[in-house]
């Protein structure tokens, strides 16, 4: 009886994030400031999951305490345990690395893979610009870029050849920021022509 509470719990969350899968297909998105919710939720259907369904998984954490240098340490085994790697594995992961609500601080983009030219413009100023077989290396846009919302557009443009792509990333307080990276191409692109213009909206909290 266990074993089947268990697989109906796991079900639900299964749904619960397919259904999330389904409305950003449509247009919607996770409100900014509210992605520990799905989180939570996962790492609640986890540990319950595995409650039920037994298991032997344990694990040790250590919480750091502010007012003393030395961490708390935490150990739990079953459902808990379940519940402690998923939440915390997904606040890391989801949550920090997410587009939306980055901490501000230093940044930097660098665009490569290039073809033929692509350009980056910041809440309208240009702050890097290359061409084919040209890398122009990371640029510092700290002074381009505020809290809160920051427009973010790209210009790709093929030359006289088929084939026209480009890769942009940022780099925050010196940590590549894997959920901001973005790749086009368009292997039978016409020549001469705009082949991508895009405007991303990125969140600094």
């Amino acid at each position: 009886m266990s074993k089947k509470v268990g697989i109906l719990l796991g079900s639900l969350t299964l749904l619960f994030f397919m259904t999330l899968v389904l409305f950003s297909l449509v247009g919607y998105q996770i409100p900014c400031g509210s992605e520990q919710l799905p989180v939570a939720v996962l790492a609640l259907g986890v540990g319950m999951s595995a409650s039920f369904m037994g298991g032997s998984l344990t694990s040790k954490f250590e919480l750091p305490l502010q007012l003393s240098q030395h961490p708390l340490a935490v150990s739990a085994s079953g459902g808990i345990a379940a519940f402690l790697v998923v939440f915390f594995s997904g606040s890391q992961v989801l949550v920090r690395e997410s587009g939306c609500g980055i901490p501000f601080g230093p940044a930097q983009v660098r665009i490569s893979e290039i073809d033929d030219l692509m350009w980056v413009n910041i809440n309208g100023t240009e702050v890097t610009r290359g061409v084919f077989g040209q890398s122009p290396g990371w640029v510092n846009v700290t002074s381009q870029i505020n809290r809160g919302s920051n427009n973010v557009q790209i210009w790709i443009v093929n030359g006289n050849y088929g084939g026209c792509g480009g890769k942009l990333e940022w780099k925050i307080n010196d940590r590549i920021v894997s959920a901001l990276q973005r790749k086009w191409f368009n292997d039978a692109a016409q020549a001469n022509v705009v082949c991508f213009t895009q405007n991303q909206t990125v969140e600094f909290r």
